[in-house]
């Protein structure tokens, strides 16, 4: 698990508390700021936070202030956001399950450290609710915002097939272009058979496509969370392995 965490000058002792605390139970924790207790406008960290949020980078944020309020409207004001200010259990978990809020919003100067710590163990630990009328609540709230925003923080498999597909036709059509050319040099070199030539492309076509899939798959569902230096060798590998993927398409198009 993944999490960003950001808070005014009002907020960053207990910030700094919490990121100890997170990280004893092996949460990675991404720190936005503010680094020191000198006053700062609370909007800048509120909208950092928002952003890792909306944009899929982390499982949840966390954002404080003196009373929660203000970074709370801030981080609001970030499409995908779900900020939900929590003072009480009942908040903390009615947060989570009948809100879906992404971000947890705590006033240092309204909760003890001790309190903010029990409020944001029952909002992990809190499932958000699967029944419709909860559901369609969050659905209306996000209408409010666009469809764009909707899907973009809640519901990754269509981000990640544009995703797929986008780079699936860039390769494509950069590669028809690089393939065209090798086609054309290896035939004159090697081949005289154009039939046997194709199926090595198509080959080599089929297991980079399949290498690549697997890897932005991997990637989205991992959100870089492990073995972070061990996947991107693998990303490397596989980049290049499809570049295959794309000649290949290129090839194919010059017979």
């Amino acid at each position: 698990m993944k999490v960003a965490i950001g808070s005014d000058h009002a907020g960053y002792e207990y910030k700094e508390l919490l990121k100890d605390y997170l990280e004893t139970k092996d949460i990675k924790v991404i720190d936005e700021g503010t680094y020191s207790s000198e006053p700062v406008d609370y909007p800048d960290y509120a909208a950092k936070v928002g952003h890792s949020v909306a944009n899929a980078k982390v499982n949840f944020g966390i954002v404080i202030c003196g009373t929660g309020i203000g970074v709370s409207i801030a981080a609001n004001k970030i499409k995908g956001v779900r900020a939900a200010v929590v003072n009480t259990a009942f908040t903390a978990e009615s947060a989570k399950n009948h809100n879906h809020a992404n971000i947890i919003a705590f006033g240092s100067r309204v909760s003890t450290i001790e309190e903010v710590k029990k409020y944001l163990d029952i909002f992990m630990n809190t499932k958000e609710s699967v029944e419709k009328r909860h559901v369609n609540r969050v659905i209306k709230i996000h209408k409010l915002e666009g469809w764009w925003s909707l899907n973009k923080q809640g519901n990754k498999q269509i981000i990640l097939i544009i995703n797929l597909v986008t780079a699936f036709f860039i390769e494509t059509f950069v590669g028809m272009l690089l393939g065209y050319f090798l086609g054309r040099f290896l035939d004159n070199l090697f081949f005289t058979d154009k039939t046997i030539l194709a199926y090595v492309f198509l080959f080599l076509g089929l297991f980079a496509g399949l290498t690549n899939f697997i890897k932005r798959v991997l990637k989205n569902i991992n959100g870089g969370n492990k073995d972070e230096e061990s996947e991107r060798n693998w990303i490397n590998i596989f980049i290049l392995l499809a570049r295959f993927h794309s000649c290949c398409f290129g090839a194919l198009f010059y017979f």
